[in-house]
C-alpha cells in the first residue's frame, strides 16, 4: 500500500517488505496496522488495485461492510451520542461542555457514544467503522477519538485516530478504562464512569 503517515511507515517497515515502487505487502502487517493503513489514514483509502497482495481481498471486503453494519440511526448528533440512554441530562451537558472546551483549545475532537448493540461486530471493528463513518477529527490530522460504551455486550473502548496515538497510547487508554471507567460501571454508575473516563482522556 502507499505510504500514508510517518508513524505508519515506521511501523510498516518493521513488519513488511516493499516492492520496487516502495509499497508494503499488506498481508505481512498485523491486523491492527492493516486497519490503521486502510481506514485510519487520512485522505482516500487505497483500492485493491493499489495493493500488492491478493490476500487483502478479504480484509477489503470486511472494511467495506463496516459502515453498513452500523445502525441506520447511528448518526453523529453532537459530541455526546447517548443511544443507550445511560446519561442524565446534567451528565450530557457536562460532557458536552468539557469536550467543546477541549476542541476549542486544542482542535482535538473527542466524541462520547453509547450504543444499544454492536450489531454483531467486535467493539474494535465497530469503533473503527464508526470513526470512519463519522469522520471524527480534523481533515489531514485525524486528531479524533471515540469513547464507546456498549452496555448490553459489557464492552467499552477508546478508539484513537492516528493523530492522537502519540498522546493517547494503548497503555494509557487501557489504564483509563481499567482504573476510571470499569469500577464505576461495576457499581452500576454508568454516567459517573463515562464522566471519569472522559476526564481521564482530557487530562492526558
Amino acid at each position: 500500500c502507499p505510504a500514508v503517515c510517518p508513524s505508519c511507515v515506521r511501523d510498516c517497515a518493521k513488519q513488511a517488505k516493499t516492492d520496487a515502487e516502495g509499497r508494503f505487502v499488506i498481508s505481512q502487517l498485523d491486523p491492527i496496522l492493516q486497519f490503521r493503513v486502510l481506514v485510519l489514514a487520512p485522505g482516500r483509502r487505497p483500492t485493491l488495485t493499489e495493493l500488492i497482495d491478493p490476500a487483502a481481498t478479504e480484509l477489503e471486503a470486511k472494511l467495506e461492510s463496516m459502515p453498513s453494519g452500523l445502525p441506520d440511526d447511528q448518526l453523529l448528533r453532537g459530541r455526546v451520542v447517548d443511544d443507550a440512554g445511560l446519561l442524565s441530562q446534567q451528565e450530557r451537558a457536562e460532557l458536552d461542555s468539557m469536550l467543546a472546551q477541549q476542541e476549542k483549545q486544542t482542535g482535538d475532537q473527542i466524541v462520547v457514544v453509547t450504543v444499544k448493540s454492536l450489531q454483531g461486530l467486535s467493539i474494535e471493528d465497530y469503533g473503527v467503522g464508526l470513526g470512519r463513518h463519522w469522520g471524527i477529527g480534523q481533515d489531514g490530522k485525524n486528531n479524533g477519538a471515540l469513547l464507546i460504551v456498549a452496555p448490553n455486550e459489557r464492552k467499552v473502548r477508546i478508539e484513537v485516530g492516528y493523530g492522537l496515538e502519540g498522546t493517547l497510547t494503548d497503555a494509557l487508554t487501557s489504564t483509563i478504562i481499567r482504573d476510571e471507567i470499569v469500577p464505576e460501571f461495576r457499581a452500576g454508575r454508568y454516567g459517573a464512569g463515562i464522566l471519569a473516563g472522559t476526564k481521564g482522556i482530557l487530562a492526558i
